[in-house]
């Protein structure tokens, strides 16, 4: 994947969630950073995401992705993601059915 447009050590995810409303993505760490995000125009079951500001060498960089869908109401379905300076992570979530979301 290519890195995201901007500072070279800013770090991008994508987040496939078909059939999400929201999509949340926090750091891990004392700042609980949130990541600036939004739905792509050309597919909504895509959200991109970029960091704030750039990422420092030498330590990990986890976030906790949250995925809201309307058959959850307000309980987010999960998943942990480590960034990678000057690069795109993507994570999927499959279409939420009959009680769970489990990634693949």
């Amino acid at each position: 994947a290519d890195g995201p447009e901007g500072h070279p050590r800013d770090a991008g995810l994508d987040v496939y969630a078909p059939g999400a409303t929201d999509i949340r993505v926090v750091a891990l760490n004392r700042q609980r950073d949130e990541m600036i995000g939004y739905r792509s125009p050309e597919n909504e079951d895509i959200w991109e995401f970029v960091t704030k500001r750039p990422l420092i060498p030498g330590i990990q960089h986890v976030y906790q992705v949250y995925a809201i869908y309307p058959e959850t109401g307000r309980v987010p379905q999960t998943q942990r993601v480590r960034l990678i300076m000057g690069r795109i992570v993507e994570v999927s979530y499959k279409k939420y059915e009959s009680g769970q979301t489990r990634p693949h």
